[in-house]
């Protein structure tokens, strides 16, 4: 067979199957007869799905999940019928009929996961895999990864409640620990676990915690403090003076370059309150090396400290922060840091 002829018939077999493809298209598509047309696949009404996915959007608790799952896993399973190629429609057999989800249901499905039960507090972690891994099973992609639970933030509020003087003292604390939020942020790429505005409950006792951060070298408890830091969220020349009566005062420089002097609360009982909190939290996982610190972190970058007394905590100046997590001897394993989440996680209220 000569070169010429190899080609043709290379040709011809290429021409030969696109006509194949092409009739088959036009069987499959054209408005031929309905018993000369085979019969890939059907929609069936999926109006139990619209109705189970509007009610665990709007109402998600262990009672409706179960729900939910029981409905998706078990009850229903798609609203696509898949037909084997010798499916007869007059001698119906089951065995060569599947039942599948569309793609919306389980791209539908994925968002209810990611955006609705994985943000849930009411949800427990091992529902919330069980769930995952149902999914996964089913067909749904791009969960693949367990999320990150137990490093939900709480949101910074306003209490329109509030007269005018507190409502201004609250935005202006909101602003500080949303100063320190920014900077936390890029640390969960360097495997920092960073939780905002965290509520727990141990034993009837509730507290708030501003920010906690967990990594290898320790547990850090910040309580922020958004001293001399104005209306407007600006960062004013200030200094902060602590007494050896324990007597707090804070010095602030006025337009006119005249300093005045105002009385502040002294947070010394809140920051022992947390520490005492958080070891009473961790109880016998202490013996597992955790490194708990507490402080105090000043979001104004203007501020400077005059310190005439020894704290049972740290305080820290916004531009200081990061070092003084970073400057640290490993102390925790990955397991550690694993149990401590869940612990905290089953403590949360928010």
């Amino acid at each position: 067979m000569t070169t010429v002829q190899w080609y043709f018939l290379c040709a011809a077999v290429i021409v030969i199957g696109v006509i194949i493809e092409f009739i088959r298209y036009l069987v499959n598509h054209s408005r031929v007869p309905r018993k000369f047309r085979r019969k890939k696949f059907k929609f069936v009404d999926n109006s139990s799905f619209l109705q189970m996915k509007k009610h665990i959007s709007s109402k998600c608790t262990p009672e409706t999940l179960k729900e939910f799952s029981d409905f998706i896993f078990r009850k229903y399973h798609g609203s696509m019928i898949i037909y084997a190629d010798d499916f007869d429609p007059e001698n119906p057999d089951p065995y060569k009929q599947n039942t599948v989800y569309t793609h919306r249901e389980l791209s539908d499905l994925k968002g209810i996961f990611l955006h609705v039960i994985a943000k849930s507090k009411y949800i427990s972690v091992i529902q919330k895999e069980e769930f995952r891994r149902g999914l996964i099973n089913i067909g749904v992609t791009g969960i693949d990864e367990r999320p990150n639970y137990e490093l939900r933030d709480g949101k910074l509020k306003m209490d329109k409640s509030l007269n005018n003087d507190e409502f201004k003292r609250k935005k202006v604390g909101n602003d500080g620990e949303q100063k320190i939020r920014d900077i936390l942020e890029p640390m969960k790429k360097k495997n920092y676990k960073i939780i905002n505005g965290l509520k727990l409950i141990n034993k009837g006792e509730r507290i708030e915690i501003d920010h906690l951060v967990i990594s290898h070298s320790g547990v850090y408890v910040f309580e922020t403090k958004a001293f001399g830091i104005s209306e407007d969220g600006k960062n004013q020349v200030c200094r902060l003076e602590i007494k050896n009566d324990g007597e707090w005062l804070l010095h602030k420089k006025t337009k006119k370059n005249f300093w005045y002097n105002r009385g502040i609360s002294n947070p010394s009982d809140q920051m022992i309150r947390q520490k005492k909190f958080f070891n009473d939290l961790f109880g016998e996982m202490r013996n597992k090396r955790i490194n708990l610190k507490c402080a105090l972190v000043l979001a104004n970058s203007e501020i400077t400290v005059d310190q005439k007394v020894q704290l049972p905590f740290d305080i820290v100046k916004v531009s200081e922060l990061e070092e003084y997590l970073q400057n640290r001897d490993y102390t925790m394993s990955d397991d550690h840091i694993k149990l401590i989440l869940m612990r905290i996680d089953n403590h949360r209220i928010n």
